[in-house]
């Protein structure tokens, strides 16, 4: 993968074609719009009595071309927004850890501070565990289940509380930012890093990749979640009342022959195992279609002109 590239300002793609049938999906989705209120916020530690909330579904499922793809991320292509503000000894959080590449990164920046990835799946933690044992630094992060929603902490726990592409799968976005308000510190930092789906540019453009694009939006919607939660940051960072926000964008861009075929075949994959599957029992896709998407993704992954970047939103919010 190719290092992040900074920008002050996000320029969005052409929008792509939609399906007339899916309008309502893409672009109308309850309790997402600009400045909505969250019903309801979570004050204190999770308790064993409290029941996490399951009102949305991760669109991408954690099958190997997922996990695979999460385990390529390091704190510099994914958060390096943040870097600049750790200092040894802080106290950190990972909220969403997933196998916790960058959770061993965010680590060795703040040696010897403590370090916690959390992870509402219990079984990607194992993958977590792997890898960090290969690092060496299973004596280093401690390892969690947890729900973002009621987090198991007391208040002012930590110094920092990280959260990457995890705000776009929830209903409640609002509601999480609270919470991870509530652990920090006086003075901590809440990071957090979107992606801007509906911005993501590509050439070549084979037939499949639009209705992709498409498709998942669509999916992630239907699972609860804003696709476009990079553009929204911003203003559910106010919504949650914070006022020290300072906000930036970053892209990934994938055009060398290795990122290029990395990049289509995860994608590839995952129109037949992640998402994809989820789309044809929302009725938003048939299989046909997701074969269709999957041809088109390795059309492009073998054009020597092969060209995609995805731009993300990002976050640092003051306590």
């Amino acid at each position: 993968m190719m290092p992040t590239a900074r920008m002050e300002t996000t320029r969005r793609a052409s929008r792509h074609r939609s399906n007339p049938d899916t309008l309502s999906l893409l672009f109308s989705h309850p309790g997402h719009e600009y400045g909505a209120k969250a019903p309801r916020s979570t004050i204190g530690p999770m308790t064993s009595e409290q029941t996490p909330r399951t009102t949305h579904r991760y669109t991408h499922g954690h099958g190997t071309a997922v996990l695979a793809s999460h385990s390529r991320r390091t704190a510099q292509d994914s958060a390096g927004y943040l870097l600049p503000h750790l200092r040894q000894g802080m106290d950190l959080l990972d909220v969403g850890c997933g196998p916790a590449s960058v959770t061993a990164d965010l680590a060795e920046f703040v040696a010897p501070g403590r370090v916690v990835g959390l992870d509402a799946a219990p079984a990607v933690l194992d993958v977590a565990r792997a890898l960090l044992a290969e690092r060496g630094l299973r004596d280093r992060v401690e390892l969690m289940a947890g729900d973002v929603f009621a987090l198991p902490f007391d208040d002012n726990t930590f110094d920092v509380v990280h959260a990457h592409q995890l705000l776009q799968h929830l209903d409640d976005p609002v509601a999480a930012l609270t919470e991870m308000r509530r652990v920090v510190r006086p003075g901590g930092i809440v990071a957090a890093r979107d992606a801007v789906y509906s911005a993501d540019a590509w050439f070549p453009q084979p037939v499949g990749i639009d209705s992709w694009l498409e498709v998942y939006i669509a999916t992630a919607r239907a699972n609860g979640g804003e696709p476009d939660a990079g553009s929204r940051l911003l203003a559910w960072s106010r919504t949650a009342g914070f006022q020290d926000v300072t906000t930036s964008a970053s892209t990934w861009c994938f055009a060398t022959e290795q990122d290029r075929e990395w990049w289509s075949g995860t994608w590839a994959q995952r129109c037949l195992t992640s998402f994809g599957p989820q789309a044809v029992e929302l009725g938003l896709a048939t299989t046909s279609d997701l074969e269709t998407m999957a041809e088109a993704w390795r059309q492009w992954g073998t054009s020597e002109d092969g060209w995609f970047v995805v731009v993300h939103g990002e976050v640092l919010l003051r306590a």
